[in-house]
């Protein structure tokens, strides 16, 4: 990888959509200074788990943003060969048809696409929210706060005291009401909450969104702090509902008419983990793996230890 002040590339493909970004960590201020990053929506999971392949459509997108993050990589002088990439839950549940298409994938574009367990997303996921629990929040190390990361056919949980991790088979396209009785995880009654980028940061945007002027007063915004509220759970049921209306009829929430399929299912699991938790307030954060990537200095030698897949 490019290290020190020079900038880095990631990319993370997930089950619903790929996260590409450009970006380095001051060594003085420790802040996080970004060229690129960009989230697509892909649907690269929808129907995996009968067919147990990638969409042909999510395929074409993931090719494209790709095919467009490398020229913009190279504009800065950063080689495709350095570009760290990463994949989750979807290439877990579809293991040999993701193989395939990655090997392709490096024939193509010279990136290796590392696949990686679970339990080392959940860990990678904690990096970069222990970075911003106590750079950007000034949390003492201390202090009792879970960290949550739910995404299309999966979900990491894991913890700013310990490194203890869950990393649970339910997702926003992939949550059967049948399991949602049993998210309850030790360590979270009472914690503050910190969401990852993703679904959630919807959830709670639409949220204050459906709320309107009462937000405020109803659920009790502190800051970028959400306190958790039989409220708070009155309007995502609400959200729920709305989530079913048909795609035309929701054009003012752009938002959630661009995932909506994983927006209703989403919202759901999210209130069950809520539900039986029971945490204290709600941070929702802009870092996601890649950031996590960065404040941890993965490099492919590292990724290559930990990988379910082997690169050459």
């Amino acid at each position: 990888m490019i290290r020190s002040e020079k900038f880095s590339a990631f990319i993370d493909i997930g089950s619903n959509s790929i996260t590409a970004m450009i970006a380095v960590r001051e060594q003085t201020t420790f802040k996080i200074s970004y060229i690129h990053k960009k989230t697509t929506t892909t649907g690269l999971a929808k129907n995996s788990y009968i067919t147990k392949e990638f969409n042909f459509t999510g395929i074409q997108i993931v090719e494209k943003e790709i095919l467009d993050f490398i020229k913009i990589c190279q504009s800065i002088g950063i080689k495709p060969a350095d570009i760290l990439a990463i994949s989750t839950a979807i290439s877990r549940n579809c293991y040999h048809f993701a193989s395939n298409f990655f090997d392709s994938l490096k024939a193509k574009t010279d990136i290796d696409v590392f696949i990686i367990s679970g339990e080392v997303e959940a860990l990678i996921g904690r990096c970069a929210l222990v970075f911003f629990a106590l750079h950007e929040l000034n949390f003492s190390k201390d202090a009792p706060v879970t960290f949550y990361d739910q995404g299309g056919t999966s979900t990491e949980v894991s913890f700013l005291q310990s490194t203890q991790v869950y990393s649970l088979n339910l997702g926003s396209l992939n949550a059967p009401t049948n399991l949602l009785a049993s998210l309850k995880l030790e360590g979270i009654e009472g914690s503050t909450l910190i969401c990852t980028y993703g679904i959630v940061n919807l959830i709670i945007q639409a949220i204050a969104d459906f709320s309107g002027s009462n937000f405020q007063q109803e659920i009790s915004v502190q800051g970028n702090e959400v306190l958790v509220t039989n409220a708070l759970l009155e309007k995502i049921s609400q959200l729920i509902e709305m989530a079913t209306i048909p795609r035309d009829l929701i054009k003012h929430y752009p938002f959630i008419s661009e995932r909506v399929a994983s927006f209703h299912q989403g919202a759901k699991l999210f209130e069950a983990f809520l539900m039986q938790n029971k945490p204290k307030s709600i941070i929702c954060s802009n870092y996601g793996l890649v950031e996590g990537l960065l404040v941890e200095k993965y490099d492919k030698k590292k990724l290559q230890e930990f990988a379910l897949k082997k690169r050459s």
